[in-house]
């Protein structure tokens, strides 16, 4: 992968493959159908639930329905463990395209912890990049509090979180309103709206 031009970043398990999902925020997903269950679910559902990413199954199934499951599950390809190097990188490819045509995502560079977003340039925080790559892979959607607290932080204050999205919203220099914006709701939830990179 790292010579046909991807960034390789690899996760030992489930948990870990979450945790750099978020640290990350990865272009695609390419993992393989023997991961352990995560809440009680496969790994693509769990992964489909929080964002909209490719997803590429590399397993061992010869059946059809049994593969199918797997893309019920929210897997966009399933192939088999001994797929050749080019068919794969020419599958990534083609769902990146697909993906980049319905959906523009913000500049981000997880390294630097620096978000490019409309023009203006931000460098965050590592937490402030947690959130903003939480808030991001669920574009559109409303998150709960707790479930932000938890997949940011795993605990902290409803405080101190309105803090960090003011301080993000500064950063991005981003309102409530308009064409991008952190959208607060007083009581239950959070969510980022209209987010496009450039």
């Amino acid at each position: 992968m790292s010579k046909a031009g991807f960034e390789v970043i690899t996760a030992e398990d489930s948990q870990e493959g979450l945790r750099q999902l978020y640290q990350i925020h990865p272009n695609a997903v390419i993992m393989a159908d023997s991961l352990p269950k995560v809440d009680g679910k496969e790994l693509q559902a769990r992964i489909r639930e929080l964002c909209d990413l490719p997803i590429i199954v590399l397993g061992r199934e010869k059946e059809e329905l049994a593969r199918a499951m797997k893309m019920e599950s929210g897997a966009d390809i399933y192939l088999n463990e001994g797929v050749r190097h080019p068919e794969l990188i020419a599958r990534l490819h083609s769902l990146l395209r697909r993906y980049r045509r319905r959906k523009g995502n913000p500049s981000a560079d997880a390294e630097g912890n620096a978000v490019k977003l409309q023009g203006l340039s931000a460098a965050l925080t590592p937490t402030e990049f947690r959130l903003f790559s939480c808030l991001g892979l669920n574009e559109s959607k409303v998150l709960s509090y707790s479930r932000l607290i938890s997949e940011v932080w795993g605990q902290i204050s409803l405080e101190n979180l309105h803090l960090y999205v003011r301080r993000l919203k500064q950063k991005l220099g981003i309102g409530s309103v308009g064409p991008c914006g952190v959208l607060n709701y007083r009581e239950r939830a959070i969510a980022l709206s209209g987010i496009r990179g450039d």
